[in-house]
């Protein structure tokens, strides 16, 4: 599979829903940057999950899918991120 689709919202409420079962809520736990992670030799994530079990799940981005991403965030407004202190700790209920 080589392509995504993006979709920009204004509002929550236009965007869709996602609940169980047909998702599960997983955790965002690291991030890797493999600089010749394709077979083209182009930049790759791979973003490590955790769900509530402790089951962990791998997706590997093409950098091209999240710059994709985060341009269209930037044409919002400019967000500041830094290095470690980035977290998604689940809220255990």
């Amino acid at each position: 599979m080589d392509s995504m689709s993006l979709q920009i919202f204004d509002e929550p409420e236009e965007a869709q829903t996602y609940s169980l079962p047909e998702f599960e809520e997983i955790f965002l736990k690291n991030a890797a940057v493999v600089m010749n992670g394709t077979v083209n030799g182009n930049a790759a994530v791979d973003l490590v999950f955790e769900d509530y079990s402790g089951q962990k799940h791998v997706a590997m981005v093409k950098a091209s899918y999240l710059r994709m991403i985060i341009s269209a965030i930037m044409a919002e407004k400019p967000i500041a991120v830094s290095g470690p202190y980035l977290s998604s700790e689940p809220k255990r209920a």
